[in-house]
């Protein structure tokens, strides 16, 4: 009654599923942390300014493979490392200048649509915007790709799917904004929280579509902590794809020092002790500061510095030219 997962989904798997399921869970799990730190590796090679010290890498590597989220999505076999390579790869394509292939890569995050809710939309109207039509290209490529592979298998099974109304429900115990309008107002938090949603939707609108020098590095990332704050239905496990605007942040703060201390408030401080207050609550709704807070840091690292980095330029070009 809730089949989250649609049949391209189910069919990627298939291989894990004619193993023994011992082996199967084996082999999952280890292909999971292949791809985490496939996803690390992606991410630290196109975004360092240059090679990380010993002692900065195994820092990272640390924290990424203790992170809760990890650890929980490990617990119960998620998806959700694959996905944060998907996402991961797309960057790194993107920065190698392969659009057409960074799109079809991104598509793959429908694999289970529940944490891009307001992904998809959000930055694919971005794309379409920016004119970006490579990367749409791909995207539509794969999309199709995946439609006509599962359709084949079982004609008619997306509308069989989509019917399936149980994995649309909003839940109220979630770490989301809807969790915490309960928190906040439980006699109305579906309307609260639906005023949650829509201001969250706003900001991100004002962030990505009145900020021109913005690339895909700052706008997919942001899109990503939007969605995981507004989808109706996520848990922990979804939080892993915050490692990638947590590592992006460590790689652009300059003052190594500063970037340490973001870092472990990122990916232990705020996810762990989250984690005690739900385990003394028996409620984990207040974990959705871990994306709040993160989308916060990421803005003020990664945008609004550069925005101010821009000003800053344009301005010592304006004074050279006028005492030309």
């Amino acid at each position: 009654d809730r089949a989250p997962f649609p049949l391209w989904t189910l069919l990627l798997v298939l291989p894990f599923a004619a193993l023994d399921l011992g082996w199967a869970a084996a082999a999952w799990l280890a292909f999971s942390l292949c791809v985490l730190g496939g996803g690390m590796l992606l991410l630290i090679n196109v975004y360092s300014p240059k090679p990380l010290p010993v002692a900065e890498f195994a820092l990272v590597a640390l924290f990424t493979f203790t992170y809760r989220a990890v650890l929980v999505s490990m617990n119960n076999g998620q998806i959700t490392f694959l996905l944060f390579l998907i996402l991961a790869l797309f960057l790194w394509l993107v920065r190698r200048k392969r659009p057409f292939l960074a799109g079809f890569i991104l598509s793959f995050v429908i694999l289970k649509p529940n944490a891009f809710v307001l992904f998809v939309p959000a930055f694919g109207l971005w794309l379409l915007w920016q004119r970006r039509w490579p990367i749409v290209a791909g995207a539509a490529a794969g999309g199709l790709t995946m439609l006509l592979a599962s359709w084949l298998v079982l004609p008619g099974w997306l509308f069989e799917w989509l019917n399936v109304t149980g994995k649309t429900e909003v839940s109220a115990i979630t770490p989301t904004v809807w969790g915490l309008a309960h928190e906040i107002w439980p006699e109305w938090w579906a309307a609260l929280g639906l005023a949650f949603v829509v201001g969250v939707t706003a900001v991100l609108g004002l962030i990505i579509f009145r900020n021109d020098h913005l690339t895909e590095n700052e706008v997919m990332p942001l899109a990503l902590i939007a969605s995981l704050l507004t989808t109706p239905y996520a848990w922990v496990y979804e939080h892993l794809l915050l490692l990638i605007p947590s590592i992006l942040i460590f790689l652009a703060i300059r003052r190594r020092g500063t970037a340490v201390f973001v870092w472990l408030l990122l990916v232990f401080v705020l996810p762990w002790g989250t984690f005690w207050l739900a385990e003394s609550r028996a409620s984990d709704t207040f974990t959705v500061l871990v994306p709040l807070i993160s989308g916060g840091i990421f803005y003020q690292t990664k945008i609004f510095q550069s925005k101010t980095e821009v000003t800053r330029l344009l301005w010592e070009r304006f004074q050279k030219s006028s005492g030309n």
